[in-house]
């Protein structure tokens, strides 16, 4: 497509390299760095729903599920009360996903963290800013590692783990 006359491809293609790297550099000094680049190998990369898309560059927090997986599992974490992560739901969509290398297991749990059964209408900003306070975030991680599953495992979280930290 990218050499097909006219076709935004072949014009994005002459300034990708410049773009890329402009936006990798402002976003790193806002302090949100990414690992890979456009001449790393596009590989599998697992998303909230489950499915698999191919990534060569990741936010550094996600850069673990780049990586391979040789006997190492994942657990994908859903907050009780928070009904925008369906880790079920995504870990049975990746467990039917042609993923190579890929994990040797899946598996989803859903775990109660403090003061959030007590919300209405829990939202993404709400456990946010809950992951921002310091205390409470060293409680909600200590019932997440209590809930998972004894062994060698990678962790998939929501993507709420705070606004400013």
């Amino acid at each position: 497509m990218a050499r097909t006359d006219g076709h935004p491809y072949g014009r994005l293609a002459r300034d990708a390299d410049s773009a890329v790297s402009r936006h990798l550099v402002r976003v790193g000094a806002a302090g949100l760095d990414h690992a890979g680049s456009l001449a790393t190998a596009l590989a599998p990369f697992p998303t909230a729903i489950g499915a698999l898309r191919r990534a060569a560059i990741v936010p550094l927090a996600q850069a673990a599920a780049l990586e391979p997986w040789r006997v190492t599992g994942l657990v994908l974490v859903g907050i009780r009360g928070f009904p925008d992560a369906w880790p079920e739901y995504a870990a049975r969509n990746l467990e039917n996903a042609a993923w190579p290398d890929g994990p040797s297991e899946i598996r989803a749990v859903e775990v109660a963290v403090p003061g959030v059964e007590r919300l209405r209408n829990v939202g993404s900003q709400d456990l946010a800013r809950l992951f921002d306070d310091p205390a409470w975030r060293g409680r909600a991680l200590a019932a997440i590692a209590a809930a998972l599953p004894p062994g060698d495992w990678r962790v998939g979280m929501p993507a709420v783990l705070g606004v400013e930290h």
